[in-house]
């Protein structure tokens, strides 16, 4: 719950280059403090070469926290529960357990 409560960033470089029938191409991500990780592998024919950066970030917006809310608390008491859930949350967790029952 507290990775939550902090902003986090997630930063990926990926390098490819195919050349003649069979290339092979492998990707990693982490996220900014190297502490987790995504990797793939995959195959291609032909002539290819490429190189991207990619990132994504996680935050907290206030407004729509209060606006769905009804309230002002801060993001450490929503997610540890100190907030009633709205209506439209209990309907969620229904659904959701109804799922794993089955």
């Amino acid at each position: 719950m507290d990775s939550f409560l902090r902003s986090n960033f997630k930063l990926g470089v990926d390098a490819a280059v195919a050349a003649g029938p069979v290339g092979a191409q492998a990707t990693a991500a982490t996220d900014l403090f190297l502490k987790g990780g995504i990797y793939s592998y995959s195959r291609a024919k032909g002539l290819f070469a490429g190189v991207s950066l990619e990132g994504a970030g996680l935050g907290t917006d206030f407004d729509l926290n209060r606006a769905y809310y009804q309230t002002t608390s801060n993001p450490k008491e929503i997610l540890y529960g100190q907030v009633d859930t709205p209506a439209s949350g209990k309907n969620l967790f229904e659904a959701l357990s109804a799922l794993i029952k089955q």
